[in-house]
Formats: C-alpha cells, structure tokens, sequence
C-alpha cells in the first residue's frame, strides 16, 4: 500500500506539475493575445490615419485642380478677349455706321460685330474687367446702320 501512496503521491505531484505548466503557457498565450491584439489595434490605426490623410490629400488635389481648372480657362479666356479686340482694331470699322453698299465693309461690320459679340460674351461669362465691358458699349454706341439704297 505504501507503493501505491509513493505512486499515487507522484501521479498527483506529475498532474500538478503539469496543471501550473499548463497555466503557464495558458497565461502566457494571453498576454501574447492581448499584445497582439493591441499590435493589431495599433497597425489598424495607422492604417485608418494614413486613409484619412490620403483622402484629404485627394481632396485638396482635387479642388486645387477644379481652381486650376477655372482660372486656366479665365485666362484663355481673357487672351482670346485681347486677340478679339486686336482683330477688331484690324478691321477697321466704325459700328455708327454701316455702309450696305460697299460689300467688303459689310463683311469686315459683320465680323466686327461678331468679334463684340463674342468680347462681351467671354467677359460676362467670366467676370473678368469691366474695362472689355466699356470698350464693347462705346464700340457699339448708337449703333444704327443706315441702309442705304445702291447705286448698281
């Protein structure tokens, strides 16, 4: 019987043993978790940060672009307005008056009106100076053509 108590004594030391080296490794696979949980946790943080920071970084590219974009056509537009009034001064044409009989004054008028047209479309369009806005009005003036019957 005394055998049987030393092994049973031994058996029960063996399965204590084995029960602390159990909680052992138990506590240590939580603490390992619970660190990798928190490494988790931490890498997904970064990981949302760098979206938000990418997305706002989108975001002002892309409003810097639209602003880009209309100041771009601003100043096309404001070159095509200059060139217009240069081609206007080309032409030579007094929008007072309007000489029906002569057919390549009528032709420089018309073009000539075109070119206002267009000088006062791109600038209300664009709200660029009042300064174009003038030059169309006394262009214009009164502007009554006069039609006159022609001599064949």
């Amino acid at each position: 019987m005394k055998v049987l108590t030393i092994e049973n004594q031994q058996l029960t030391d063996k399965y204590l043993k084995l029960q602390n080296d159990l909680n052992v490794v138990s506590n240590s696979l939580k603490e390992n978790q619970e660190t990798f949980n928190a490494r988790i946790e931490a890498k997904f943080s970064e990981l949302d940060k760098a979206i938000k920071e990418n997305n706002e970084s989108k975001r002002k590219s892309e409003e810097a672009l639209i602003s880009n974009s209309s100041e771009n056509k601003k100043e096309k537009a404001e070159d095509l307005i200059l060139e217009s009034m240069r081609s206007y001064a080309d032409l030579g044409v007094d929008m007072d008056h309007w000489d029906n009989c002569d057919k390549e004054y009528t032709d420089r008028y018309r073009k000539g009106k075109v070119l206002l047209d267009q000088i006062y479309s791109l600038n209300k369009k664009y709200k660029i100076s009042d300064q174009y806005s003038l030059f169309v009005d006394k262009q214009y003036g009164m502007m009554v053509p006069i039609n006159r019957v022609c001599k064949s």
